[in-house]
C-alpha cells in the first residue's frame, strides 16, 4: 500500500483538490502511441501483461512521454474469467474466450478460491514495480472488469451487436445473480492484491453498464456492485474506488452515483458541467471530453477543446474539487500523439488551478 499524501488524483476523488483537475486517459498506453507500438513490435500483448517488467514499462511510457497525473496498471479484464477456467486465447484480433457461459449450471462450475488469485499474481508484480519507478506525486491505478462486464464477456464474449443480445437473454435466464456472486468475491481478493501492492486507486470499469435492461441493473448489479465496494472500502479504506459506468441514463446515474464508490466515471454522453453541480459534495465525477474528438486534426481539435474546457471552467470552483479530467471513455487507436500533447497543455494552460 502506498502514501497517497500530496497526490492530485487522490485529492479529487476525495473532494479536496484546490490546484488545477488532475487528467489521464482510460487506455493511455495503448495502439495510438509510439511507445507502446515499439513494444508490440517485440512481444506480444499477452506477453507484455504476463510480463512484470514488460507491463511496468508500458504502465510508464505515457508518464514519461505526457506527464498525465496517473499511471494505471497494464493489463487486461478477461484474465480474471481465464483464471476461473474459461479458455483465452490472443490473437491480432484481441483476446477470445474459448467458451461461454450458456447457463446457472455453468457458473457453479467456475473455479473460484485462493489458487485462481494466485494465477493472477503477475498483476501485483507489475504494480510493485511501477509503483517503485512512478514519481511520489503521480497515482496508480490498479482496475478490473465490473461483475456487469465480466458476465457480459463470460456470456457473449463481448459487449457488441449480437453478443448484447446473447448476455441479456442469458442473464433473463437466471445466470446473472449467480455470477455476480461469484465473480465478486474473486474481484474482492484481486482488488486487495492490487491495493496491498501500491495501487492508490482502484477501478472497475463497466462498459456494460448501459447494456442490461434497467430494472435488472437496479435488482441485481447494483447490490452486488454495491456489496464488493463496501467489504473493500471496510478492508482497504485508504485504496479508493473509481467506477466507470459506460451508457447510464441519467436516471441510473444516479443511481450509481450512490454505489459506494468514491468517483463515478461518465462517458461522454452526458453533460459534465451538469452532472457536477449535481453531484457536488457528493462524488467526485470523471470524464469525459469525447474519444472521437481526438481523432480531429489538431487546428480542428484546438477551438473544440478550449470551448469544453472553458465550459468546464464556468462551473464553480467548489463543484470542481472533485473532477477528475479525461476522456468518455479510452484513447482510439488512430489518435495523433500531437493532439494528446494538446489536450494536456490546453488542460493546464486553461484550468490551471481548480
Amino acid at each position: 500500500m502506498s502514501d497517497t499524501t500530496g497526490k492530485l488524483l487522490v485529492d479529487a476523488i476525495r473532494l479536496s483538490n484546490n490546484a488545477r483537475p488532475p487528467v489521464w486517459f482510460m487506455r493511455q498506453a495503448g495502439r495510438y502511441h509510439s511507445h507502446y507500438r515499439a513494444l508490440r513490435k517485440e512481444h506480444s500483448f499477452e506477453r507484455i501483461c504476463r510480463t512484470p517488467a514488460l507491463a511496468c514499462e508500458a504502465a510508464l511510457g505515457p508518464i514519461r512521454d505526457f506527464d498525465f497525473d496517473a499511471a494505471i496498471l497494464f493489463s487486461d479484464i478477461l484474465f480474471i474469467l481465464e483464471a476461473m477456467g474459461m479458455d483465452l486465447a490472443f490473437s491480432d484480433a484481441g483476446p477470445k474466450l474459448g467458451r461461454l457461459l450458456e447457463n446457472a449450471a455453468a457458473v457453479a462450475r467456475l473455479r473460484t478460491g485462493d489458487a485462481v488469485i494466485e494465477k493472477l499474481s503477475f498483476q501485483a508484480e507489475a504494480a510493485r514495480l511501477v509503483r517503485r519507478q512512478l514519481p511520489p506525486e503521480k497515482t496508480l491505478i490498479g482496475f478490473a472488469g465490473a461483475p456487469l462486464t465480466l458476465f457480459f464477456f463470460a456470456a457473449a464474449g463481448s459487449h457488441k451487436g449480437e453478443a448484447v443480445k446473447r448476455a441479456v437473454g442469458i442473464a433473463a435466464s437466471g445466470a446473472l445473480e449467480p455470477f455476480l456472486a461469484v465473480v465478486s468475491e474473486l474481484l474482492l481478493d484481486v482488488m486487495k492484491m492490487q491495493a496491498d501492492a501500491g495501487a492508490d486507486v482502484f477501478a472497475l470499469f463497466d462498459s456494460c453498464a448501459g447494456d442490461i435492461p434497467e430494472i435488472q441493473y437496479s435488482a441485481m448489479v447494483m447490490p452486488a456492485l454495491k456489496k464488493l465496494i463496501s467489504r473493500f472500502k471496510s478492508e482497504r479504506p485508504d485504496t479508493n474506488v473509481i467506477y466507470y459506468a459506460k451508457g447510464l441514463s441519467k436516471s441510473l446515474l444516479e443511481e450509481a452515483a450512490l454505489c459506494g464508490a468514491d468517483c463515478i466515471g461518465i462517458d461522454d454522453t452526458h453533460d459534465l458541467p451538469s452532472v457536477l453541480i449535481s453531484q457536488e459534495g457528493k462524488v467526485s465525477i470523471q470524464g469525459n471530453f469525447s474519444p472521437q474528438q481526438m481523432l480531429l486534426p489538431p487546428g480542428v481539435l484546438e477551438p473544440v477543446l478550449r470551448a469544453w474546457l472553458a465550459r468546464t471552467q464556468k462551473v464553480p470552483a467548489s463543484a470542481r474539487k472533485g473532477w477528475v479530467c479525461g476522456l468518455g471513455h479510452g484513447v482510439l487507436p488512430g489518435v495523433p500523439e500531437e493532439n494528446v500533447r494538446l489536450f494536456l497543455r490546453l488542460q493546464r494552460a486553461v484550468l490551471g488551478t481548480c
